[in-house]
């Protein structure tokens, strides 16, 4: 009888992470979209990739961490900078 309520609160929990992280992943991929399709968002974007002196492989490697993710490409901006 006990297992059985636990395999079941197993179960239950395991439903509920799931959703959990589909709804996550889905309102992260719904909220890029709506930063990248914004055209005032991508002129800040094409204002600050040109703004740093990069490499080709550079600009096409945080022009590609855009589309993941804004703060991730900030932050590889700032690391280029600083070397």
């Amino acid at each position: 009888m006990f297992s059985n309520l636990m395999g079941m609160f197993a179960i239950l929990l395991a439903v509920l992470f799931l959703i959990s992280a589909f709804m996550t992943v889905h309102y992260a991929l719904k909220r890029n979209r709506i930063i990248l399709n914004n055209p005032k968002s991508r002129s800040i974007i094409d204002q600050v990739v040109s703004k740093y002196p990069l490499s080709r492989q550079q600009s096409v490697e945080i022009q590609n961490v855009f589309h993941l993710n804004m703060l991730e490409a900030f932050l590889l901006l700032r690391r280029y900078k600083r070397y």
